[in-house]
């Protein structure tokens, strides 16, 4: 259950989210998502959240694990985190644009690092959303319809 803080106030909201209103590639199927963050913890979060709202989530907590999934398999959205090690978002972004079965797929960049360069890319790609970590569960979802709409 998704919760509001209002001063020192916890308000748990209830929703329910109806595929109907998600562009959907395959109607027999949930929205397919990929997940790209280093943070075990985080990936447990967005997979418990998502899964409850009924999408097809894949967890990877590596970008290069990422682009090799990416490769094999078309998504409908891609969550990434900016900041891993090894290989950046930003690069993992790259690459997405230049794969063939995913060029096009919506992605969500959440993270805590964001600057005024990641908000310029994103207002350029009507495909990029930058989600500022923390964020609440309405955020996500909000962003996710936003992307479908």
């Amino acid at each position: 259950m998704a919760v509001i803080t209002v001063g020192y106030t916890k308000i748990p909201i209830c929703f329910s989210i109806n595929l109907m209103s998600l562009r959907q590639i395959n109607q027999n199927e949930a929205p397919r998502i990929l997940i790209v963050d280093d943070e075990e913890m985080i990936l447990e979060a967005y997979n418990e959240f998502l899964e409850g709202q009924h999408f097809q989530v894949t967890l990877t907590k590596s970008p290069q694990e990422a682009w090799k999934i990416l490769d094999e398999s078309k998504f409908d959205l891609v969550i990434t985190d900016l900041d891993m090690p090894l290989l950046h978002g930003e690069e993992l972004i790259e690459i997405i644009r230049k794969n063939v079965i995913n060029r096009a797929v919506p992605i969500v960049i959440a993270t805590g690092n964001s600057n005024k360069l990641h908000e310029s890319q994103a207002s350029r790609d009507p495909n990029l959303f930058l989600l500022k970590k923390p964020f609440t569960k309405e955020d996500l979802l909000g962003n996710i319809f936003a992307l479908f709409k």
